[in-house]
């Protein structure tokens, strides 16, 4: 960045300051007596760049408005590698603050408008920011000392800024990974705490279940008894009625197939006395007893014929009701034998402990069932000799005694599904806990392991500013090294530099290094010098690589004229990027020349176009 022009409306001491085509290269004097406006300039540039000045922060910034006045304007136009840029700056005496950046090549835009804006505009323009500024490229009027290593401005400079600033984020993020590792620990102890109270015992769900499965077996049992009972009491009525009505169907076939059978026995034996055997003597015995006997002998073999033929059919009717009434008498016996089953079970149940109350007593049930004599008139259902009604009244007294031992082995089964749920509980619930507490550990692992990962960095992050510290401060002393002897027309030629950018000179008389307060205030003043424009060098090298000027208000105090005229003629010489060279001085000796001489004076509040010095 070099200087082109500054203007200025009100601000500090100048009404009205203008300096043109300001020269690109060379040493740029300001001279003039105390209270000329020499540090107004610099002031001026300061307040134009980074809208305050180092003598005036934010709260003092309306002093930079001149006496009377109530607004002030500030602007520098310069040049960098990117083009030819004007930043302007206003303030008014109510603190309302305004900012413009202009590309001089395309003026009809700006590039950027707002105090914020343009900060940060400008920033990325030229490459450095206020701090940067003050430590390096501007020397403002105050006691020359050694840079501070610590502050932000020095490690920007050296590298070292972005290195801590990641560092102290990523530290900074350490103590939320290991309250997070804290609160993962507290509460996997709560739920190791939580599962000990749960006291899980692997084998009491199965031992649960298989308590539960005798008493559903035999709930099963009994309605599948129940089932099977209702069923056949059920087919019982009818199959009785049909019965019945198959006897009574048969009782009469019967009897009408024997008398036919006796008719026709009768008639084929007449008929073959007469035929065959005439001379029997019942023959005779027919025809004395019943007059006109033999008129009826013609007649008797049709007769024999239709009381064979309906004998025949008597006989396969009163046949085919037998089997119906077989086929009604299984519902019977279907009957008899699933209460035969049913009060089967009930005996089964009453002589073993599951059917038993307590106190060893038989269920109320059973008690007052007599299950002997249902079986007894169960049994008359296998010939059918159970009436239906009675029938149902019988089943209803087995249903009930069948239905108390079911509530009581239901009882038995819901007393152990509940068992059994509460048991599924607690497992989920131990389960859910387990699950939880692996996920903790997870997450704390994942926790730890962030915060070794991140140990590792700031490790990794200090080392690497270490090693570019060292690699700075080798810098500087190879810098101030070369230019020292400039200034002190080869006195002092060798010196050390520390981590804290303490300086040290080898004195050639006393034959070893001297601290800065063992040698004079003008050769102190030739080495912070020294090391002030190394500094500069290195944010150029850094931050800029470009051409770059440099402000140096009241560089030469405590030097003498030899001094200043070697720091004069070395100024121009130091480096090809610090091109543009600034210094304020009361005077400077005759016989040095200047790239633009600028003269303040005491009594006037304008000054516009310098002349060439």
């Amino acid at each position: 960045m070099i200087i082109t022009g500054i203007e200025s409306h009100d601000c500090l001491k100048y009404r009205h300051l203008a300096l043109r085509d300001l020269p690109a290269q060379g040493v740029i004097a300001v001279s003039g007596r105390n209270e000329s406006g020499k540090s107004t300039i610099g002031e001026t540039v300061c307040f134009a760049l980074f809208g305050r000045t180092f003598s005036l922060g934010d709260r003092d910034i309306t002093k930079v408005i001149r006496w009377g006045a109530t607004r002030a304007s500030a602007a520098v136009e310069f040049a960098t590698e990117r083009g030819r840029f004007r930043v302007t700056r206003y303030l008014d005496h109510e603190g309302n603050r305004g900012a413009q950046l202009i590309d001089l090549d395309h003026p009809e835009h700006a590039m950027a408008r707002g105090v914020e804006v343009v900060d940060a505009a400008l920033a990325d323009l030229i490459g450095f920011a206020y701090p940067e500024f003050v430590e390096s490229f501007y020397l403002a009027q105050r006691e020359m000392t050694t840079p501070q290593p610590h502050s932000q401005a020095v490690k920007a400079m050296a590298g070292v800024a972005s290195f801590e600033r990641v560092s102290e984020a990523i530290f900074a993020s350490i103590p939320a990974e290991q309250d997070a590792i804290a609160r993962a620990r507290e509460e996997r102890e709560a739920m190791v705490e939580a599962l000990r109270e749960l006291n899980i015992d692997p084998a009491q769900l199965a031992a649960l279940e298989a308590e539960r499965q005798p008493f559903a077996d035999a709930v099963a049992e009994i309605d599948a008894r129940t089932e099977g009972v209702s069923k056949a009491v059920a087919d019982y009525p009818q199959a009785a009625r049909g019965h019945a009505t198959a006897r009574a169907t048969k009782g009469r076939w019967s009897a009408l197939a024997w008398l036919a059978a006796l008719i026709a026995i009768a008639g084929w034996a007449i008929l073959g006395l007469g035929r065959f055997m005439p001379n029997d003597p019942v023959g005779p015995w027919l025809g004395a007893n019943i007059p006109n006997w033999d008129q009826y002998l013609p007649y008797l073999l049709p007769v024999a014929g239709v009381a064979t033929v309906l004998w025949l059919i008597a006989a396969v009717a009163a046949n085919g009701a037998a089997r119906r009434a077989k086929g009604f008498a299984t519902a019977g016996a279907a009957l008899c034998d699933e209460a035969d089953a049913a009060l089967g079970w009930l005996d089964q149940a009453g002589d073993g402990d599951a059917g038993n109350d307590a106190d060893g007593e038989e269920p109320t049930g059973r008690a007052a069932y007599d299950r002997a004599g249902a079986r007894e008139r169960f049994a008359a259902a296998r010939a059918m000799a159970l009436a239906p009604d009675r029938a149902a009244v019988e089943c209803n007294a087995l249903f009930a005694a069948l239905a108390e031992d079911r509530a009581t082995f239901a009882a038995e089964v819901e007393r152990c599904d509940a068992a059994i749920a509460e048991e599924q509980a607690r497992l989920a619930r131990a389960r859910d806990i387990e699950q939880a507490a692996e996920d903790l550990q997870r997450r704390s692992n994942e926790h730890l392991a962030r915060v070794r990962t991140r140990e590792l960095a700031v490790d990794l992050l200090s080392g690497a500013a270490r090693t570019v510290s060292k690699q700075f401060n080798a810098h500087i002393r190879d810098w101030v090294g070369r230019s020292l002897p400039l200034f002190t027309q080869g006195r002092y030629e060798h010196l050390q530099v520390d981590e804290r950018l303490d300086v040290r000179v080898f004195s050639t008389e006393k034959r070893d290094f001297m601290n800065l307060d063992e040698v004079s205030s003008g050769t102190q003043r030739q080495i912070m010098l020294a090391v002030r424009l190394a500094l500069s060098q290195e944010l150029i090298d850094a931050a800029i690589r470009g051409p770059q000027f440099a402000f140096l208000d009241e560089p030469f105090a405590f030097f003498d004229e030899t001094r200043m005229r070697s720091a004069l003629e070395a100024l121009p010489k130091l480096s090809g990027e610090l091109r543009q060279v600034w210094v304020i001085a009361q005077t400077f000796p005759d016989d040095v020349g200047f790239a633009r001489h600028v003269r303040c004076a005491n009594e006037t509040t304008e000054l516009v176009d310098a002349a060439p010095g």
